[in-house]
């Protein structure tokens, strides 16, 4: 859910809810109820999270008709007042680092993470949700327990948490997920696809197209925060983007047909010449030093 002070979408959400679980919904009010699951991902989104907490807090179920109406009531008002709660006690942080800049996070709820060079996040808590929104760059989630969802947004889709180490790279409109340890759903908000990847698994996502996903040559998607690139089968335009984070003299592709060239090999990170050197040994192509950048070229 939104962390804004106000948030109209959930309280949308709460005044649905609870007219559909009154006695006596008629057809109408289901149509156009529909109508509005369908006008975004948000407003399911807002619903799931109330049918969710519905159905923990139904757990309780008093033996007596009476007291089952009571307690029915209670929960419905319950759902009222955290909706109000959760915009009383949300809160929302920005974090960014500058080309060359790392940085490590500890969250409230004891999560950690790690902001990759030229990265900027808003994390956002409320009383029922943990989100963290990638606007650009690249971190690493170690999601520590709690009840609530932690979900990383970025770009077109969505990474929830199932208990688990995950990395999230956001490459212009292409974002990454790899897993580290135990699972992530990836799911698409334009789309609705979703798919599940677990320990030493990789997909990507664009345009509303989820990719398969594949293993990774070795289980270390975090191998970036200690100072290491770890490539396995990257395309060249991902090496541009994981230097150009950390080195300020930026790399750029003089065509775009360049980042056809696959990589593989463990680089040091403090090492941009060395890869780059190792670039023109292993395909046809050369640097051109021009306007305080370097340009990849072909021979």
């Amino acid at each position: 859910m939104s962390a804004q002070a106000d948030d109209p979408v959930a309280e949308e959400a709460a005044r649905w809810f609870l007219r559909l679980n009154e006695a006596g919904a008629d057809p109408r009010q289901r149509k156009e109820f529909a109508a509005w699951m369908e006008l975004s991902a948000r407003h399911r989104e807002e619903y799931a999270q109330f049918q969710r907490l519905w159905g923990a807090l139904e757990q309780v179920k008093p033996r007596h008709k009476k007291r089952r109406q009571t307690t029915a009531a209670l929960l419905i008002l319950g759902l009222v007042a955290l909706t109000g709660l959760q915009q009383r006690f949300a809160s929302e942080t920005v974090q960014l680092t500058q080309t060359g800049e790392r940085a490590e996070l500890v969250l409230a709820d004891g999560s950690s993470l790690h902001l990759d060079g030229n990265t900027r996040i808003r994390i956002e808590h409320t009383l029922l949700q943990r989100r963290l929104i990638l606007e650009q760059g690249q971190v690493f989630v170690e999601v520590a327990p709690d009840l609530r969802p932690f979900v990383v947004v970025a770009g077109d889709g969505e990474t929830r948490d199932i208990g688990t180490r995950f990395n999230v790279r956001r490459d212009d409109d292409r974002v990454t997920v790899s897993v580290a340890e135990g699972r992530v759903e990836v799911r698409l908000a334009s789309t609705e696809a979703a798919r599940e990847i677990g320990r030493g698994e990789q997909l990507s996502y664009r345009f509303g197209q989820l990719s398969p996903a594949r293993r990774l040559a070795a289980d270390s998607p975090e191998a970036w925060t200690n100072g290491r690139w770890q490539f396995d089968d990257a395309d060249l335009a991902e090496v541009v983007a994981q230097i150009n984070r950390q080195h300020a003299r930026p790399v750029r592709l003089a065509d775009p047909s360049l980042a056809a060239y696959r990589i593989s090999g463990v680089f040091s990170a403090t090492d941009r010449a060395g890869l780059l050197a190792a670039l023109t040994r292993l395909y046809p192509l050369r640097l051109v030093e021009r306007d305080g950048q370097t340009v990849i070229v072909a021979r």
